[in-house]
């Protein structure tokens, strides 16, 4: 009788442990399969976005190719919004001839650029020298600027490059340029435009403002008047920016930025750069 009892008093709690240990593992299970749902759908959202992104950026090609497009006589600063299979689309269109090409600028026209973010003289040099000797073809260092054997001396693998570069994250590599000032100058600068002098018609916002003596009602008058076809050198208006350094060229390098997201905050951007080169068989 006694073992009986005994028997009986054990069995409660084991039956409790294997019922809290099978609780454990369903809940274990569940928030697994919570997880893989979500990062499965996740996934699923962003391969819709990605999808939306390209269509957006042939979408922007189209119009360009268009005898009427609307982007051809827009300034930078307009981003055009769209819907793609209830993906929402922001896509802005940028002539290349408004930023400032990082290869083929003045020195003038970089230095005044510089001007706009760096008071100190010699710190603006160094970066200045040191951009110029990035892209001239020989070894010598200007005054305040760096070459292979300066590039060593400071430790980094790598020297200057003696030619174009390639892409305006290059920049970042330069002697003297922080991440900050980069991050400041990435949206005002090209590699692919191949200008010399810039449209300021055409020219970011940011751009404008940022270069000295500019103010927020003439970027407005000057970017009017480049839609309007009456863009005239206006000392006035181009602030310290000379007439020799003012163009109303328009490239035909454009680059198209779009940013499709939708719920669940997905989003995709997607930048690229294109060249209209006017044939049917390959129009751009």
């Amino acid at each position: 009788m006694f073992s009986y009892r005994y028997s009986h008093g054990m069995a409660l709690p084991v039956v409790l442990w294997i019922f809290l240990i099978l609780s454990l593992m369903f809940s274990a299970y569940s928030y697994s399969v919570r997880t893989e749902t979500a990062i499965t759908q996740h996934l699923i959202n962003a391969a819709h976005t990605r999808a939306a992104a390209d269509a957006a950026v042939h979408m922007a090609i189209e119009r360009l190719l268009s005898e009427d497009s609307e982007y051809e006589t827009s300034a930078d600063d307009s981003v055009y919004e769209d819907t793609f299979d209830e993906i929402n689309l922001r896509i802005a269109v940028i002539n290349e001839s408004g930023r400032i090409d990082l290869n083929k600028a003045p020195e003038e026209l970089l230095d005044i650029l510089l001007q706009s973010f760096i008071a100190s003289e010699e710190e603006r040099m160094i970066i200045l020298d040191s951009l110029l000797d990035w892209r001239d073809s020989d070894n010598e260092p200007r005054p305040y600027g760096a070459e292979d054997d300066e590039y060593a001396a400071m430790g980094l693998p790598y020297g200057a490059a003696d030619a174009d570069m390639t892409s305006v994250e290059e920049l970042s590599l330069v002697n003297g340029m922080t991440a900050e000032l980069f991050e400041a100058l990435r949206g005002m600068v090209t590699v692919y435009s191949g200008a010399v002098k810039l449209n300021p018609g055409l020219a970011p916002r940011k751009l404008l403002l940022a270069l000295s003596g500019y103010a927020e009602a003439n970027t407005e008058i000057l970017q009017q008047q480049w839609k309007d076809n009456e863009l005239e050198y206006n000392a006035e208006l181009m602030a310290d920016i000379p007439a020799s350094l003012i163009s109303k060229r328009v490239s035909n390098i454009y680059t198209i930025e779009v940013e499709a997201s939708m719920s669940g905050n997905t989003k995709t951007r997607l930048s690229a750069v294109i060249k209209l080169v006017g044939d049917g068989n390959t129009p751009y």
